[in-house]
């Protein structure tokens, strides 16, 4: 089965799809998000070594929202300035990055996909004092919900659960608060998304069961990681228990000229992506 990811569907004044999408795109333009279901990969878009690149961070899908409702709501908004989020925050308080910055975030947020998914870490583990002092190793991690987090990162006790969001960490932590800070900045100029329409792929695999696109698009959402990891980007989001990887090719062609490259994968011609197709297989 092949997953083909495209730009957002970014039109000009006349209807039209725009020809440079990942210029063109207006995160606070509603009119930028499809209204389709599907499997999405959000970053930002960041002046890496002096070229704007499409760095990734999150995979997710849809299962009763719109990708527009999700993404614009849940993700864009939340995540924005003044905007309350509570998923993790890494430390893009600066629009212009080298690639060596890149990488350092990516393996500590690939440790932290790891703990969290792969270790079989949850519930009263992601409560507990030692599951902190993890994540307090990790030094390009900005803000985690848990308080105890900032409790602990600003030399105060361990104390009882509780969660924080963005703002108020930023108001109740103020030395900490002004990477949250410039980091919801850019993502208000330069969230950015990349996505599959589960439609598209039912229309194209007429052997898929129609009634159980949720399950796929999970399976697709877990092969769409792996395929990331091939190529040295790691994101964040949460694995659901139970899903099983199951063979495909994860497209991405169109993207490969917008998309970072570290290097130091088999899809890596003279520093650029070519043909970029990568085989996933169970």
């Amino acid at each position: 089965m092949e997953i083909i990811f495209k730009h957002p569907p970014v039109r000009d004044a006349a209807g039209n799809l725009s020809l440079t999408p990942f210029k063109d795109f207006d995160p606070n333009n509603k009119d930028h998000y499809p209204m389709d279901k599907g499997i999405y990969i959000y970053g930002l878009r960041l002046n890496v070594t002096n070229k704007i690149k499409f760095v990734p961070l999150y995979v997710g899908i849809t299962e009763k929202d719109s990708l527009q409702n999700r993404l614009l709501k849940n993700h864009y908004n939340k995540n924005k300035t003044n905007g309350k989020g509570n998923k993790e925050l890494w430390d893009y308080s600066t629009n212009r990055v080298s690639s060596k910055d890149v990488y350092l975030k990516y393996a500590e947020m690939h440790h932290y996909d790891f703990i969290n998914n792969e270790a079989g870490k949850s519930g009263v583990y992601r409560k507990s004092k030692h599951y902190i002092n993890e994540l307090l190793y990790l030094k390009q991690m900005i803000y985690f919900q848990n308080q105890n987090y900032f409790k602990i990162k600003t030399g105060q006790a361990f104390g009882a659960h509780s969660n924080i969001d963005q703002m108020t960490a930023i108001a109740v932590y103020p030395t900490i608060g002004q990477k949250i800070i410039d980091t919801k900045k850019n993502y208000s100029a330069n969230f950015y998304f990349v996505y599959a329409s589960i439609d598209d792929i039912l229309k194209k695999n007429t052997d898929l069961d129609k009634n159980n696109w949720i399950q796929i698009a999970r399976n697709i959402e877990l092969a769409t990681k792996k395929a990331l990891n091939i190529i040295g980007i790691h994101t964040t989001a949460e694995t659901i228990k139970n899903t099983k990887p199951i063979d495909m090719d994860i497209d991405l062609r169109d993207i490969e000229g917008n998309l970072i490259n570290l290097g130091g994968h088999p899809y890596n011609v003279n520093e650029q992506y070519k043909n970029l197709i990568i085989k996933v297989r169970k």
